[in-house]
């Protein structure tokens, strides 16, 4: 959620140029694919992991700044497969969360990790208007209906069977995604108690959303929630959620106070199937592991993003695989 996450890519790409880590696993598919933003009418870019037909070259693939444990094919394993989305943070990328599409493909999955128009690491066009506040969700919904309809991976989808990962501003996204209400005029009363808060209050103002279209998509019956932004949830924000919920939180996360965001989720969550702390951890340990600044990529003594991320991955496979299996 700050402003350095825009540079990511670059200050990642500076890190001196090392050969491939070792792979943890098997060597999954991926392919991209571009539909179209129901917001802006703009492309959508969305790259998709999934279990491959036969075995690929057991190597990782360089994408973005990240080694990513996946090859380009478009050749994937037989049958119908259940599917998740992956909904990226304020200012993030469709490879910051790459190695649980990786674990989860693995697990047999499709899974879908968009970026999202409007606010991502080179476009921030929408942040603090309904365009990013309702229609990220819109967006997780219009690829679900890209993947079904798309002519070689529809037919290998079992859409009774698809779930939502999100960080972040991608945590309150996949919250939408399963019927949690926003109250816009939190924002006002936040802003009041954080005026220095540089992303949600320092040089800006909160503005009118006009839209009422439903942020919900009944097809999505699971959500896995990393560190969500949670300002805008009141007491009766998840009365109308049905979907099991995995939450995820960072002990001392200084970008979104706990008090202000995931302990107001996590008070209010009927569904909540399980609860994860991540003790001494800050905001950003949900990203990918990463080199560079170490404002994004380095983490508070004592914590071990790799192992974070190991368990995390096999917690998020468990979780789905109990719910859309």
């Amino acid at each position: 959620m700050r402003p350095l996450l825009l540079l990511v890519f670059a200050l990642i790409s500076c890190v001196p140029q090392l050969p491939p880590p070792a792979l943890t696993g098997p060597v999954v598919g991926y392919t991209t694919r571009t539909w179209r933003d129901p917001v802006s009418s703009r492309p959508m870019r969305v790259v998709l992991f999934f279990p491959p037909l036969r075995p690929l070259v057991q190597t990782a693939t360089k994408l973005g700044p990240w080694w990513v444990e996946a090859g380009s094919s478009e050749a994937i394993g037989l049958g119908r497969h259940p599917v998740v989305f992956i909904s990226h943070g304020h200012q993030g990328s469709r490879f910051g969360h790459h190695d649980l599409a990786v674990a989860l493909a693995r697990a047999g999955y499709i899974v879908g990790a968009l970026e999202h128009p409007g606010d991502n690491y080179a476009d921030q066009t929408g942040v603090g208007t309904e365009r990013v506040l309702l229609g990220r969700a819109w967006q997780v919904s219009a690829a679900i209906d890209g993947l079904i309809a798309d002519p070689l991976f529809g037919p290998r989808v079992d859409a009774s069977r698809i779930g939502v990962a999100g960080f972040s501003a991608g945590g309150y996204t996949s919250l939408l995604l399963v019927g949690a209400k926003p109250d816009f005029t939190r924002w006002a009363g936040y802003c009041e108690r954080h005026p220095d808060d540089p992303e949600l209050c320092k040089g800006h103002r909160p503005v009118a959303i006009t839209q009422d279209k439903p942020t919900r998509d009944t097809r999505v019956r699971a959500a896995f929630v990393m560190a969500p932004l949670g300002i805008f949830f009141g007491q009766t924000a998840f009365t109308s959620i049905s979907a099991p919920v995995s939450l995820a939180l960072a002990e001392r996360d200084t970008v979104l106070l706990p008090a202000e965001n995931g302990d107001v989720v996590k008070a209010g969550l009927s569904t909540m199937y399980e609860f994860t702390q991540v003790p001494g951890a800050d905001h950003y340990v949900f990203l990918a592991p990463c080199g560079g600044d170490p404002k994004i990529c380095a983490d508070p003594p004592g914590v071990n993003r790799a192992a974070v991320h190991e368990a995390l991955d096999t917690a998020a496979v468990k979780f789905f695989d109990k719910h859309l299996r």
